[in-house]
């Protein structure tokens, strides 16, 4: 039974290979097809932008830059603050407001 599971997966990963490999080759070929020539129209022209943002899209620099600014903003304001930079005032009871010296 275990030699059939090995052969089964063996067999498995042998043809995600191969379709990888095939998905490749078709994305290549359509690439070439794609910078071939300038788009005749905006369709065509709208049809090669949206090909080349979903390439983008599946690319680590792809990635929110918002919560990355968010955290860099963070620890940005608490070392001015342990530097001296910025005092917290007090606003009401329950919140504070950030003041500049």
């Amino acid at each position: 039974m275990t030699a059939q599971k090995a052969t089964e997966i063996r067999r498995l990963v042998g043809d995600v290979e191969a379709d990888a490999q095939a998905l490749r080759r078709r994305q290549r070929a359509l690439e070439e097809q794609l910078v071939a020539a300038p788009a005749a129209s905006w369709v065509e022209a709208a049809g090669k932008a949206r090909y080349l943002l979903g390439l983008f899209a599946s690319t680590p620099a792809a990635e929110d830059p918002r919560p990355k600014t968010r955290r860099t903003h963070v620890r940005w304001s608490r070392a001015r603050r342990k530097r001296g930079e910025l005092e917290t005032a007090p606003l009401c009871a329950n919140a504070s407001r950030v003041v500049l010296r």
